[in-house]
């Protein structure tokens, strides 16, 4: 959760974002749900799980359960929501291979079962996917 002036921002498991404005007496007024999942720019990410919210000039700040931060333009316009993801990694466990390669791209996999590629020279994330649904068997079983 988040205040800024006289809205309380609160993010939510079902992938929903309320902007909620705290009036005199105490009294509160739902202003606005985000529905993260219904996003375009956020299509394909796993876990579109709000962690952690905060609020300036109208714009959201979105950190993410999948290890993504995202700015959520004009949040309380009613047009629909324009999300632009600013970044992007691995979010469990730990990174397991790094190679950079010569044209300044970044090949990176972790725990998270996913392999990430990231543009070092305009630093920013260009493309991820996931390895395997596999799952490892226990070799000790």
């Amino acid at each position: 959760m988040a205040t800024s002036g006289s809205k309380l921002i609160a993010g939510s498991k079902d992938q929903k974002i309320s902007i909620i404005t705290i009036a005199s007496g105490g009294n509160f007024k739902l202003e606005k749900m985000i529905d993260l999942s219904a996003i375009p720019a956020l299509a394909g990410l796993p876990l579109i799980l709000p962690k952690s919210v905060d609020f300036f000039n109208g714009n959201l700040i979105v950190g993410l359960r999948n290890g993504s931060i995202i700015e959520i333009k004009s949040a309380l316009d009613t047009a629909p929501q324009e999300a632009k993801v600013l970044v992007q990694s691995h979010f469990e466990g730990e990174a397991w291979g790094l190679d950079p390669l010569d044209d300044g791209t970044v090949v990176t996999c972790g725990d998270d079962n996913r392999v990430m590629m990231f543009d070092s020279n305009n630093r920013q994330f260009v493309r991820g996917a996931k390895v395997s649904d596999k799952t490892m068997k226990d070799p000790t079983k």
